[in-house]
Parts: C-alpha cells; sequence; structure tokens
C-alpha cells in the first residue's frame, strides 16, 4: 500500500504545473512604524512593494505551516514577510483589503480552505474566526514552487518525489 500511494505521488507530482498566474506580480502599499524605547513608534510614512503571486502563495503556505493559521496572525505573518523592512519596522496593510484580496485569489485557486471557528473561552461571548489550511493542492503547489528542483530531479529519475504524503 505504501508502494502505491508513493506510486501516486508521483504521478500526480508529474502532472502538476504551477498555478495560473503564480509569476505575475501584484504591488502592495505598506505604513511603516518605527518601534522606539517605552512602547511608543514612529510613523516612518507608506512604501510601495511588489511581489509574485508564487511569493505571496509561499508566505501564506509558510504562515500556516509555522502555525500562524488565525486570518489575523496569517494577515500579519505575510505582511511582514512581504513588505521589505528593517528589522525593528512594523508594517500594516493599507488601501484596499489587500489580504481580503489574496484570500480570494488563493481560495478560488483551490490552494487554500479555511474554515469557521468559534472562540467561547469568554463567558457569553462568542468570537468566530477563519482558520486557514492548505489544500492537498496546495500542499503540492508548495512542494513545487519552493523546491522545484528537487521535484524535478525526483520525477526525472522515476524515483518518488518526498515532497509531499497522501498520509
Amino acid at each position: 500500500m505504501s508502494r502505491l500511494r508513493a506510486e501516486l505521488t508521483t504521478i500526480l507530482h508529474a502532472q502538476e504545473k504551477p498555478f495560473v498566474g503564480f509569476d505575475e506580480a501584484e504591488r502592495f502599499v505598506f505604513s511603516f512604524m518605527l518601534r522606539v524605547p517605552r512602547g511608543k513608534s514612529e510613523d516612518l510614512g507608506t512604501r510601495t512593494t511588489t511581489a509574485t503571486w508564487a511569493e505571496i502563495f509561499n508566505a501564506v503556505a509558510e504562515g500556516i505551516i509555522l502555525n500562524n493559521d488565525t486570518e489575523a496572525a496569517l494577515s500579519w505573518f505575510v505582511a511582514r514577510r512581504l513588505a521589505q523592512r528593517a528589522d525593528d519596522e512594523t508594517p500594516q496593510w493599507t488601501g484596499d483589503p489587500p489580504f481580503t484580496r489574496i484570500k480570494a485569489k488563493l481560495f478560488g485557486l483551490g490552494l487554500i480552505n479555511f474554515q469557521r471557528e468559534e472562540d467561547t473561552t469568554i463567558p457569553n461571548f462568542a468570537r468566530s474566526f477563519h482558520v486557514w489550511q492548505l489544500t492537498e493542492r496546495g500542499q503540492m503547489q508548495y512542494g513545487l514552487l519552493e523546491w522545484p528542483a528537487t521535484t524535478m530531479q525526483a520525477q526525472g529519475s522515476g524515483e518518488p518525489s518526498t515532497e509531499a504524503s497522501l498520509d
């Protein structure tokens, strides 16, 4: 059974290509704050950065893998990855809700899924939020885009690829 799964994974990887539009660039505007002592911050203005959809997806996938899977935590994680910043700068999304656009596009491509969770730890108060997950296709795309040479070498050699598992 294990061999059959490995062969199926190899076949699926051989057919998998980067998602449509992976190399298209998207512009984002971030406002930046500089952290200074005593809990204060200094406004550093805004800067524009550009990232491809492959870079955006990889940032989202890494955030999910590193357990930043709630919408708020993931938004913060992705902003920090995409914004070209110094270590002491804190980026914030500005303008049209770009993280909503990212969510819609990656969901539409079948790369992510999310489920509604309820936080009921405070009596008489329920807060709902989305927990993001990579779909099986999203897991394959992450392997394909993050380690393309390894994936191609495994496919070309006839050896099963180790990037994805059906377990």
